[in-house]
């Protein structure tokens, strides 16, 4: 492949990565929202359910990330945000928890962990489309 191709593949990559990054984090809040907006009966099914459809767009995202080399510390502090997030989320879930401080607390770091890697990525699109 010449420089062009390369450069080109790497923004498609990019934007594919951060795609999935969005579908695994908004399934994941969702998940959280559920335990505020449904009644006990169904609480933990919708946010089981949400949180299966998150858990599945991030192990596409693993999957590219490892596969085409996408380790920048940036990304890392995601991957760690969710997997935190995910770890306090099955705790509510499988606990039936109404104490969801720690919840809401690796809630909110995932926000931001979002934010900052999104806002990476885009940069790192945007000065591999300036090579372009």
């Amino acid at each position: 492949m010449n420089p062009t191709q390369d450069n080109n593949q790497l923004i498609n990559t990019l934007y594919h990565f951060k795609r999935i990054m969005h579908f695994s984090y908004s399934d994941a809040c969702e998940a959280y929202s559920t335990l505020e907006k449904h009644d006990e009966t169904t609480i933990y099914i919708v946010a089981q359910g949400y949180l299966s459809m998150s858990q599945q767009c991030h192990i596409e995202l693993l999957r590219i990330y490892r596969e085409k080399e996408l380790d920048r510390g940036e990304i890392e502090s995601y991957i760690k945000a969710y997997e935190s997030y995910i770890f306090e989320l099955k705790q509510v879930i499988t606990d039936k928890d109404t104490n969801t401080s720690w919840l809401s607390s690796a809630h909110d770091s995932l926000v931001e962990a979002w934010k900052s890697t999104d806002a990476f990525i885009q940069k790192w699109i945007d000065n591999a489309s300036k090579n372009h």
